[in-house]
Formats: C-alpha cells, sequence, structure tokens
C-alpha cells in the first residue's frame, strides 16, 4: 500500500513521464508539433465563426483577372501553370453567391466568359502534339497528354489539372483527345524481372505512385475516353492489392510502405471509379460488388480516424505528422466517400469545419486566403483544398447516390439554403453543379 505522503506516487510519475519529457527535447516532430498546439490554444475559437468570403475571393480576383503577376517566390511554379489555373478557378467556382461586384465591378458572367478564352488560349499551348517537337507531315496532329508549361514532355498530373480547368471553364469540346488514349497505354510497363505491372506518370520516365491511377482515370472520364477492360483490370489488380499490411491505408502503389493521407484518396476514389466501370463490363463479377468485397474497411476506417486530432479537429496525412489545412480534403474526402458508399465516416466534420474557420483562415488581421496552419502564410493550393473541405464538412449529410451501383460522377447533393460555398464532388474534386452536364 502507498504512504499518505503520496512520495512513492511521485516516484512512479517520474519513472513513467520523464522519458517523455527527455523525448520532448530529442524529437523534431514532437517540437513542431508543441509550437503548433501552443499557437492554436493562443487563439480564441468562435463557435459561430463564418468564411471571410470577400477577403478570400479579393485574394482569388487578385491573381486570376487582374493581370497581376505572380509573387517572386512563386517563379518555381511555372511548371505547374495548369494546377494554378485549377486552384483558382476551383476556389472562386465553390463560393457560392460570392459578392464579385464589389470588389472587381465584374459580373460572374463577364469574368467567366475572360477566364474561358484565357484559359482556352494558355492550355493550348500545354497540350502535347507531335508537330512540336518534330516535323510532322501529315495534316493531323498527334494530340497527347498536358505539360505543366511550354515544350514540356506530358505528365499525368498537369494532365489531370488542365482537363478539370477545361471542365470549370466549359472548354474540353474545344480539344482533341483521340490520341491521348494510346499515351495512358503507353504508361503502362510491365516489369521484365517480375512480370508485375506498373502504371508511370510520364513517358519515358515517370514516377511510380498513387498519383498516376487517379490522374489518369479522372482524366479519361471526363474526357469521354474508353480505356478498355484489359487495361481497367490490370489497373484494378493494382489498387486493390495496395493496402497498408502495417497500418491500413491504401497506398496505390506498394502495400509496404507508408501509408499517406493523398495517396489514400488517390487509391480510394480510383477504386471507386474503375469499379463502377467494371460492373458495367464485367457484371458477372462485379455488378452487386462493394468496396469491402475488396479492401478491408475496418481496417481502413481505424487508420483514418487516427489522422484527426483530437484536440484542434485538423487533419494530418501520416503518423506522428502535424495538422494541415489541405487534408480537409485529401482526408476528410476519404470520410464523405466511405459516408455516401455506406459505411462510417470516422472523421468528425463539425471538429474539422470549427479548425478550418478558426485556424486555416486569419480572423485577427483578416489577411486574405487559406493556409494550412496558424503562422504559415496562405496560398493557391491550400485555399482550394481547404475550400473543398469545408465543403464537404457543411454538406456532409446532404450527399448520395441515386442508386446504390451507380456512377460516382452522378453523386447528388440537397440544396441546403444559407451556405457559403457549394457542394463538391468527392471522389472528382469539382463542384457538383460542374458535373452535371457530364454522362
Amino acid at each position: 500500500m502507498l504512504n499518505n505522503d503520496n512520495s512513492e506516487i511521485d516516484e512512479v510519475i517520474d519513472i513513467v513521464i520523464e522519458p517523455y519529457s527527455n523525448m520532448l527535447y530529442k524529437s523534431k516532430t514532437l517540437q513542431d508539433k508543441k509550437e503548433v498546439d501552443d499557437t492554436i490554444a493562443a487563439i480564441k475559437v468562435d463557435p459561430n465563426q463564418t468564411l471571410n468570403v470577400e477577403t478570400h475571393l479579393n485574394y482569388i480576383l487578385y491573381f486570376l483577372i487582374s493581370g497581376n503577376k505572380l509573387p517572386v517566390g512563386f517563379k518555381s511554379m511555372n511548371a505547374i501553370s495548369p494546377w494554378i489555373l485549377y486552384w483558382l478557378i476551383c476556389s472562386l467556382m465553390i463560393l457560392k453567391d460570392p459578392p464579385i461586384s464589389m470588389g472587381s465591378g465584374m459580373s460572374l458572367e463577364l469574368i467567366m466568359s475572360k477566364l474561358k478564352k484565357e484559359a482556352l488560349l494558355k492550355l493550348r499551348k500545354f497540350q502535347y502534339n507531335i508537330s512540336t517537337h518534330i516535323e510532322n507531315d501529315n495534316d493531323d496532329l498527334l494530340h497527347s497528354g498536358f505539360s505543366g508549361s511550354f515544350m514540356q514532355i506530358p505528365h499525368l498530373a498537369p494532365t489531370f489539372a488542365s482537363v478539370l480547368t477545361l471542365k470549370l471553364t466549359n472548354n474540353l469540346e474545344q480539344f482533341e483527345f483521340k490520341d491521348m488514349k494510346q499515351w495512358f497505354m503507353d504508361l503502362m510497363t510491365k516489369d521484365r524481372h517480375t512480370g508485375s505491372y506498373e502504371l508511370k506518370t510520364s513517358t519515358p520516365i515517370g514516377e511510380f505512385d498513387a498519383r498516376a491511377f487517379y490522374c489518369l482515370l479522372v482524366s479519361a472520364k471526363l474526357c469521354h475516353i474508353d480505356l478498355g477492360l484489359d487495361y481497367l483490370e490490370t489497373l484494378w489488380d493494382m489498387l486493390v492489392n495496395s493496402q497498408s499490411d502495417l497500418e491500413g491505408g491504401l497506398n496505390g502503389h506498394d502495400k509496404d510502405q507508408e501509408s499517406h493521407g493523398a495517396y489514400a484518396f488517390c487509391t480510394l476514389s480510383s477504386i471507386i471509379i474503375v469499379l463502377d466501370q467494371l460492373r458495367l463490363l464485367k457484371p458477372e463479377k462485379y455488378k452487386n460488388k462493394r468496396l469491402h468485397d475488396f479492401i478491408n474497411i475496418d481496417r481502413f476506417i481505424d487508420w483514418l480516424a487516427h489522422r484527426q486530432d483530437v484536440l484542434n479537429g485538423g487533419l494530418s496525412g501520416r503518423h506522428n505528422k502535424l495538422v494541415d489545412g489541405c487534408y480537409a480534403y485529401w482526408v476528410g474526402a476519404c470520410g464523405s466517400i466511405l459516408n455516401i458508399y455506406g459505411y462510417i465516416n470516422p472523421i468528425n466534420m463539425p471538429m474539422l469545419k470549427s479548425y478550418i474557420l478558426n485556424y486555416s483562415q486569419d480572423n485577427v488581421n483578416k489577411n486574405p486566403g487559406l493556409r494550412d496552419k496558424p503562422g504559415m502564410n496562405a496560398d493557391f493550393y491550400h485555399t482550394n483544398y481547404i475550400l473543398m473541405g469545408l465543403s464537404l464538412c457543411e454538406y456532409e449529410n446532404e450527399m448520395y447516390l441515386p442508386d446504390t451501383f451507380c456512377d460516382a460522377i452522378d453523386i447528388k447533393c440537397n440544396n441546403v439554403k444559407g451556405k457559403q460555398v457549394h457542394c463538391v464532388n468527392p471522389v472528382y474534386g469539382l463542384p457538383i453543379y460542374v458535373l452535371t452536364e457530364v454522362k
């Protein structure tokens, strides 16, 4: 029995706590987390905080229509021009009833007309065609994917961003995609030693990761490219065999690697898109199948649940990493997708919404744009994905499939008054109203 003077209790506490106290000063991750936690704790949370729409709108329009050049620090982003277009235009189109005339003197219709023309002119320069690089005596140009900038080789990431931008600006019909299918086929390679297939992000060189599956599948869907049963089943075998043996996350490429929030999103969304098509192409095998028939949903949900900070509600991409506002979409969308398909969403969406409104925007100085976390600067990337994450929070229980086994591109959303953002399709990364014309 312990003594009344509690000396033995104090001794036990010292034994337990001291190693962790020492660890704090040895671990850069824990030091950073403590700094972030202290910064967040110093911010007064307003449960009624709303989105500073006009402030963020001015930030978006400043770079979209004013002719202002990017800051010097953004010069390194010249190689990802399609992404900048997508982030800014998508951010603008997520905002619901933005008070545009107050800041720009232009109507939304006039702005979108201007963006349509500018996006068309710019992205034409980035679509690869064989005449750009060699003389072609044939009048028919061989159009392939898009590059990140003029005279670069095509890559799946800027192709994805370009296609989404063209969809946002109603420009897809202005482009030729007949030869893109062959490029997609060329990206699939077979390891001569193991006999296994891999999908590259570019050719002749490129990365192998989950982005490749997602960027290719979304681009093919929006451009009406039929990939064929054999190709889809090859992708399928890779996707459903990439769940982490250690953590339960979805890795896209290698089940032995550490799970990551953005890769998990790319893999989960890719599984959804491929399964939608396999149900039609091979109904005898896939027609009535659901996610849990191919992946361990319980383990994935458990991994996903651990992405949320229990104190501030923010989301991280991996174990032992800091919260980051962009995972409001990457990880938050995984929870939304599970919810739409009849599974548990382990993410506390009201807590996530509070993190976004109280910590991802500057409510004190009203600095424009949305940010990773307090102390960080706003940028285009975080502004877009945090707005999409906010949309997922706002319409948490309003999104649904018209039919249990219908295509994810047909996800619907109940119209809810009083929201500051439009509903976003969590699989395709675009406002639902933009996708309504796609069949």
